[in-house]
């Protein structure tokens, strides 16, 4: 019989080890962090008419609940239902309505294990909307979908899928693994929490991550790198980019100079920060005939975030660039760049992608700050969306002041995406998650003063 996570162990298996040290450590640490995957419950055969109200009602004497959502059956004709406890104990207290009846219906409450998988790699425009369509092409009920908050990286793109079985999730593993979507090559595989991959960014997002310039391409290899760098510390893993690699083969032809690289470059990441930050005394010093320059790895979120930072900081106004600059908020923090473009394309407030040279995400307010090439094209954009409906949130346009200022900043849960397994009957008649709803009074805000300030910059 199942006491909790562990299997009581019989007399003749006493003596068996069922799990490692380490494992038990991992799962100890798993439980004291409240992960969901051990305080979550499936309630199938729901009726119809459950929603979250009745949901919760239902649920209240087994401790307080987290998360809940809701999804239809295939057919139509009952729910099933997620439910995320705080505490692993209030699970187990929620398993013992399995059997019971809500209204006509006998309920059945499992633990819900191995049906969450992890997705990545899909077309930078996916959404909500789109993943829901691609699991339900399978014939898969989807409980929820989980994404990242873009609040550190603008760029991460990947998602947990909760479904409503083990085997819809082998199944999902078997089908949309490696199925290409527009050029893209999807990643699909079961979620284990005690196998968790490392970020393949952690060095640079660490800072212990260095980038080495002015190289001379002759010595830059693998060997060559690691004997004069590790002397500061063990060394993690070094990258030479594969062009260097190329152009410079033994078997290239050493008298075209066309397509050989003067100055070669390499990335070296340390084990630790610490001897990442000693190894910088290299800079400026001389290697085999080269004054070497020797830097932390800066990666592109880091870069980004130091960009909107030095924006926001920016009190100047009407200087020629920032002419060309338009924030857009409330957003919310797990809307994508792509998201933002292809919403800017829906609107035909761009041409062509060319018409932006970049949009930054500034999560702390809520917002974004769009960068336009031109000053004609960015007032156009403004007059556009003023008024519009983004993730069926009114959406305000304004300068980069207006979102230092904006009530909607530092509110963590101001806004929200809808998940399509939240409010089911409420969202049947949409379609799309991103609504346009243009009022023409919210036009009207503009007086005359605010349009003399776009146009002409006063």
């Amino acid at each position: 019989m199942e006491t909790g996570f562990y299997k009581k162990r019989s007399l003749e298996d006493s003596n068996e080890t069922t799990t490692s040290d380490n494992i038990k450590k991992k799962i100890a640490k798993i439980l004291l962090t409240h992960e969901r995957e051990y305080t979550t419950v499936l309630v199938s055969n729901l009726p119809k008419s459950v929603n979250q109200g009745k949901l919760r009602k239902l649920f209240s004497d087994c401790g307080k609940i987290r998360h809940a959502d809701i999804a239809d059956s295939l057919e139509k004709k009952s729910r099933f239902a997620k439910i995320e406890f705080f505490s692993y104990d209030e699970c187990l207290s929620a398993l013992t309505k399995t059997n019971k009846y809500v209204g006509q219906n006998e309920i059945k409450v499992d633990y819900l294990r191995d049906c969450t998988l992890w997705i990545t790699n899909f077309p930078p425009y996916y959404d909500i909307k789109y993943l829901k369509q691609l699991f339900h092409s399978l014939n898969v009920v989807v409980l929820s979908i989980r994404l990242p908050s873009k609040k550190f990286n603008s760029s991460r793109r990947f998602a947990y899928i909760d479904v409503t079985s083990t085997e819809d999730a082998k199944k999902c593993v078997d089908e949309l693994n490696k199925k290409c979507i527009d050029g893209y090559d999807l990643v699909v595989k079961l979620s284990n929490p005690l196998e968790r991959n490392k970020r393949t960014d952690s060095a640079s997002l660490e800072r212990r991550e260095l980038f080495v310039r002015n190289l001379d391409p002759r010595y830059t290899t693998e060997e060559e790198l690691r004997s004069y760098f590790d002397r500061f510390g063990e060394i993690e893993s070094i990258h030479i980019p594969s062009s260097q690699q190329l152009n410079n083969d033994e078997g290239s032809n050493k008298n075209d100079n066309r397509n050989r690289i003067r100055n070669a470059c390499a990335f070296i990441s340390y084990k630790t920060k610490e001897d990442a930050q000693k190894s910088l005394q290299l800079n400026k010093t001389e290697w085999n005939g080269r004054v070497i320059s020797v830097s932390l790895a800066d990666s592109k979120p880091y870069l980004d975030r130091q960009r909107v930072k030095k924006l926001m900081n920016n009190h100047t106004t009407h200087t020629s660039k920032n002419n060309r600059i338009m924030s857009l908020y409330p957003i919310n923090d797990k809307v994508s760049k792509e998201q933002i473009r292809s919403f800017l394309w829906d609107q035909k407030c761009i041409e062509q992608d060319s018409d932006i040279e970049n949009i930054y995400l500034v999560t702390d307010y809520q917002g974004c700050i769009i960068e336009f090439k031109d000053m004609k094209k960015c007032n156009e954009t403004i007059l556009r969306l003023q008024g519009t409906k983004f993730y069926n949130q009114m959406i305000h346009c304004g300068t980069i002041a207006n979102l230092r200022n904006n009530k909607y900043k530092n509110y963590p849960s101001s806004i929200k995406i809808i998940s399509p397994t939240e409010n089911q009957n409420d969202q049947s008649n949409r379609k799309s998650n991103v609504m346009i709803n243009r009022e023409s009074q919210s036009k009207s805000n503009m007086s005359n003063a605010d349009f003399r300030k776009i146009f002409l910059g006063k």
